[in-house]
């Protein structure tokens, strides 16, 4: 399914079939050029991170499948001004806590230290101001189950 700016339409490409086929909640960022991302954990990548974009016509995969480190739950995605998708998960290879990574220079990187939190993240969400700090809020259960509120400060 793609946005064409006015309309929802359908089309029944490879990664239309993909994201029919997401194990949980997809989420979803758009730029500010209108594209939109999506991500999820890879049924096909032993549920490690993938994230598909479309321009409204078709979907398409954002760098390679499979780019997380481990398998992932809990995803949140952001897109900064430059047009940059971040996507921070709960990294199973790290116990569960937080990792985010970005997408830039046609590679999948991390924008700061992978599995930050204290303990295993529920309930993440991601934000980027204009001024391009990324923030992460999220449950950790290394900190009692309190919710935290961190600013990245990069790799």
């Amino acid at each position: 399914m793609g946005f064409d700016g006015k309309h929802w339409t359908t089309n029944s490409d490879a990664a239309s079939a993909f994201l029919k086929a997401a194990p949980g909640p997809i989420p979803l960022a758009v730029s500010p050029t209108n594209q939109l991302y999506a991500a999820m954990p890879d049924k096909t990548s032993g549920l490690r991170s993938t994230v598909v974009s479309s321009t409204g016509s078709a979907w398409s995969t954002v760098g390679t499948a499979g780019f997380s480190d481990g398998s992932t739950q809990a995803m949140s995605m952001a897109v900064d001004a430059r047009g940059m998708p971040y996507l921070a998960y709960a990294d199973d290879s790290k116990g569960g806590r937080i990792s985010v990574m970005r997408f830039e220079g046609g590679v999948w990187s991390h924008a700061c230290l992978p599995g930050f939190s204290k303990g295993r993240a529920s309930y993440i969400s991601l934000a980027i101001g204009k001024n391009g700090s990324v923030y992460v809020a999220y449950q950790d259960a290394g900190e009692a189950g309190r919710a935290q509120v961190v600013k990245l400060n990069g790799p």
